[in-house]
This record gives C-alpha cells, structure tokens and sequence, in this order.
C-alpha cells in the first residue's frame, strides 16, 4: 500500500507570535528532506483560507528532486498571511477528494494551536476524519 504524506501548515496570523512561521519553516524542511525518493506529497497552506502546492486531480505529487525544489521554495517563501486559523476548510478539502485506489493518507498539521473555528472541526467525527485516513 503507497502512502501518500500531506503536511498542512497553519499560514495565519497567529503564526507570527514566538517565531510560529520560523518554526514551522523549519519543520517544513525537515518533512520534506525526510520524505522516501518516489513517496506522493503534498503542502497545504490555512489560515482564512487555504492553498494546495500540487493541484493535480489526485491531489499529489511524486517526490523527486523537482518536486522536492517546489516544495522548498515554497517553504522558504511562506508567510503568517492567510489571515484567521480555520482548518475545517482544507480538512473537508481532504474529505471530499479522497486517496485513490490502493493509498493510504498521513496527514502532518503544523500549528500554534489557535484555530478559531473549534466547534466546526470537533463536529467533523471521527469517522469522518478516519475517512480522510482511510485506505482505498
């Protein structure tokens, strides 16, 4: 079974109390370096809103050292920007386009922690957020 590894970083404002945004860079960079060669991957940036580094219809991309550039130069360019910390939206992002036939998610989330819409993901259940895991 391929994994496919999804690291979704908090980009919101909040990030740039206590060097948030540095300290997620530098997660970021581990995350990525630390990725198997031929391994899917993809960035999701949140805050008020959220944003896919790879596009693609299976929402993934396959790490090698074109990717492995992307990603970092994305990383490096990241800023606390997105404005509030919502995570429902790219969680339900994630929910509505599942893995395809044969792969398994791990989805990484970097964040201080301050979302603003709790509620709204403490209602996305359990076997909802088991589905965003789930193997196809």
């Amino acid at each position: 079974m391929m994994i496919c590894f999804y690291c979704l970083v908090d980009c919101s404002g909040s990030m740039t109390e206590a060097n948030g945004i540095g300290l997620a860079k530098e997660a970021m960079l581990l995350f990525i370096r630390s990725l198997p060669v031929g391994s899917h991957f993809n960035i999701i940036r949140f805050g008020s809103n959220f944003d896919i580094l790879f596009k693609d219809e299976i929402l993934t991309a396959v790490y090698n050292e074109q990717t492995a550039k992307k990603a970092v130069d994305l990383t490096r360019s990241m800023e606390a920007d997105f404005g509030g910390t919502e995570l429902l939206q790219p969680l339900n992002h994630l929910k509505t386009h599942p893995p395809i036939r044969g792969r398994s998610r791990q989805i990484f989330l970097l964040t201080d922690g301050e979302i603003s819409n709790t509620n709204e993901v403490r209602y996305l259940s359990i076997l909802e957020i088991l589905l965003l895991l789930s193997f196809r």
